[in-house]
């Protein structure tokens, strides 16, 4: 993300890029930000390390993840735990007017992705 909008501004950090960009899809980052608290064999430290430059990116360019926390995106088959690599960001100034945002009710969910 950060790599796309410094290679697409060539004025400040924002330039050439609309203000209602939204980025969603497998940023396969673990981190307690986001993910819940069981799936603590996910936080070691390479790979909270990798999320830290997820975050710093987000903290640079204004920008924020919109799923509330722990909200899960993936049934892991070897744990059968939630979790959440799966996520979705945008500007600070277009969350605002977000209203809603989840993901498939759990029972979907679990049927798709754990069986």
């Amino acid at each position: 993300m950060d790599d796309h909008l410094h290679g697409h501004c060539s004025q400040g950090k924002h330039a050439g890029v609309p203000e209602y960009s939204i980025w969603g899809g497998d940023f396969n980052q673990h981190h307690l930000m986001w993910d819940k608290g069981q799936n603590s064999h996910f936080f070691t430290q390479a790979n909270l390390d990798k999320a830290q430059a997820l975050i710093d990116a987000a903290v640079e360019l204004e920008i924020q993840m919109v799923f509330p926390k722990e909200l899960p995106t993936l049934c892991a088959m070897s744990s059968g735990n939630y979790t959440r690599p799966y996520n979705v960001c945008t500007y600070n100034s277009l969350c605002v007017a977000i209203t809603i945002c989840k993901t498939v009710p759990e029972e979907q969910l679990a049927l798709t992705t754990c069986q």
